[in-house]
């Protein structure tokens, strides 16, 4: 899977959410808690997320995980 991450000066939802119109993308906004792991998957369509809030990991296919926290960024191509 391809993908860029970003770690960055934390934004807000409404700054968050006008980046990705402004790429012509439509956007989806939830709060989300997952005390486990969500397997390993892709989407058919490109995607970009912000981390408004909280603190997590996100681990890739070559077993990289990397720490997530306010102003990181992902973007990955559809796969």
């Amino acid at each position: 899977m391809e993908y860029r991450f970003e770690a960055g000066t934390p934004i807000t939802e409404v700054q968050a959410l006008a980046e990705i119109d402004e790429l012509g993308s439509h956007a989806l906004a939830f709060d989300e808690e997952t005390p486990e792991d969500h397997p390993l998957h892709w989407h058919e369509f490109d995607s970009v997320v912000f981390v408004i809030s909280g603190r997590g990991w996100l681990a890739d296919e070559h077993g990289t995980v990397t720490e997530v926290a306010p102003g990181c960024r992902l973007q990955a191509h559809a796969d």
